[in-house]
């Protein structure tokens, strides 16, 4: 059966060393020790191919190629990342930064239902060890709908989310749509940009563009 993927999933690759010789340097030293993508929302040319990224230390570096669904040796979603996500285990060194401790803070609380996982730099960390956190680092988040969330719900949500000295930058995701919160918030839930499979497009339908894929 093939192996669904779906956007921010972290992957476990395998390439070969000649695979690596046209990449930049950091992605080759990057790719060699943790062998970890994350999987973009770009559409491959190929049906049995998707199209990954890697990314360094540095905000620009970031590097993007198509790689064969076979290559895959191990799948984690931003959901399992989450549940991953244990504070008492990290490094003493790492547990002052900003994200991990509004993390540690919202672990557990009501609203934090499986439906939402762990993205961005923290999601990376949390599954690879490789310490890319930093103290200007955003709580990247994602959370799996399939129905309409009242308005007045997820500005309660929003703000709780950004209580804790931290940025919160929540997707709400369906398959490989999706839409800021925050900018869904501030616009009064009436037109938002919905990034896809085909590339982002202005919505004044969020929830429908969302759910059913009108424009996808």
């Amino acid at each position: 059966m093939e192996q669904l993927v779906y956007p921010h999933d972290l992957l476990t690759i395998t390439l070969e060393k000649d695979e690596l010789s046209s990449f930049p340097e950091w992605a080759q030293l990057k790719l060699t020790e943790f062998q970890t993508v994350i999987v973009t929302r770009q559409k491959p040319l190929s049906k049995n191919k998707i199209v990954v990224g890697v990314r360094g230390n540095q905000r620009n570096q970031r590097f993007a190629f198509e790689i064969n669904k076979q290559r895959i040796q191990k799948r984690v979603t931003p959901y399992e990342a989450l549940e991953q996500f244990k504070f008492n285990r990290l490094p003493e060194s790492r547990k002052g930064f900003p994200v991990f401790q509004a993390l540690r803070s919202i672990q557990g609380k009501h609203f934090l239902s499986a439906d939402f996982g762990i993205t961005g730099s923290a999601g990376y960390e949390i599954v690879t060890g490789d310490m890319m956190v930093k103290e200007t680092s955003d709580l990247d988040l994602v959370l799996k709908v399939d129905h309409q969330i009242s308005f007045d719900k997820l500005k309660k949500l929003w703000e709780i989310l950004n209580q804790f000295s931290v940025h919160a930058d929540v997707q709400l995701v369906h398959a490989d749509r999706g839409f800021s919160l925050e900018e869904f918030v501030q616009q009064n839930g009436k037109q938002v940009l919905i990034k896809s499979g085909t590339g982002p497009f202005i919505s004044n339908a969020p929830w429908n563009d969302l759910i059913r894929g009108k424009h996808c």
